[in-house]
């Protein structure tokens, strides 16, 4: 993974092997869970304030079409066009 050798002949010495070597750091590094930065956490609490007023909105919208009287159909589609494009 780390060389590639097309033709020829050649010598090596192993000197480190697993996790000591360059690689096996980067896997190790990849493996650790680190924690939460600021950023990360108002990210994901804005993500979920976008997720519940679109479902609110979605609802609430799907219910007002209803009762207005217009087709469950017509009023589960606008409701879900709604939902789509409300995500930026």
């Amino acid at each position: 993974m780390g060389t590639v050798v097309h033709s020829g002949d050649g010598r090596a010495a192993v000197v480190e092997t697993g996790p000591r070597t360059a690689f096996g750091g980067i896997a190790l590094g990849l493996g650790e869970r680190h924690e939460q930065t600021a950023f990360q956490r108002g990210l994901q609490n804005y993500s979920r304030m976008l997720v519940i007023i679109t479902g609110w909105l979605a609802s609430s919208i799907f219910v007002i079409n209803a009762l207005l009287g217009r087709s469950l159909l017509e009023s589960l589609l606008f409701s879900l066009a709604i939902a789509v494009g409300m995500p930026p």
